[in-house]
């Protein structure tokens, strides 16, 4: 298959689409615990710069196997079942209507991007703000076992050491084209 810079948008033939990572969503699985299974729609106000906008989303409700019920948005334009729905052109819809895709389809290749995608994952889970800081947390964030600080906090450092190490074999590539 294709190397580093093959493909339609490699080569610059397609720009990419836009990822979820660029846009607000909302998950149903935030409101589960305030919402109940009478509720068929989700009425709010969006405050902007200029006015405030009503917006309505409708719910459905499916059973589950262990009893109880799931609910699940209903996206606007194509009606289909979602748990999440992305703020785009002033409209919630699903990721398939606005056309989204997820930021992972769109680094493999390129062994350093993908290194910080890891990185940047693991930094979300220990909760560090500055994501450009390339430095291992001291201490834990709270409710998370100490166990699985450690692991996190390893690899963390060893996916910067890998990153580091790839960065040297890139620049050694270019330089001995030179």
């Amino acid at each position: 298959m294709g190397g580093y810079g093959s493909g339609p948008y490699g080569a610059g033939l397609k720009t990419p689409k836009k990822t979820v990572e660029q846009y607000r969503s909302i998950n149903i699985k935030q409101l589960k615990t305030i919402i109940n299974s009478d509720i068929k729609e989700l009425s709010f106000t969006i405050s902007g710069v200029d006015k405030e906008q009503e917006r309505i989303l409708l719910i459905d409700w499916t059973n589950s196997n262990f009893g109880g019920k799931r609910p699940w948005f209903l996206c606007p334009w194509c009606t289909e079942r979602r748990v999440k729905l992305y703020y785009k052109d002033q409209a919630f819809l699903c990721k398939n209507c606005h056309g989204l895709a997820y930021r992972r389809t769109q680094i493999s290749g390129d062994c350093i991007a993908e290194i910080d995608w890891e990185i940047q994952k693991i930094q979300r889970r220990l909760e560090i703000s500055n994501l450009e800081e390339y430095t291992a947390p001291l201490f834990k964030p709270k409710n998370m076992h100490q166990v699985t600080f450690f692991q996190l906090r390893m690899k963390l450092i060893d996916l910067k050491e890998k990153r580091a190490q790839e960065w040297i074999n890139k620049a050694e590539k270019v330089l001995n084209i030179i």
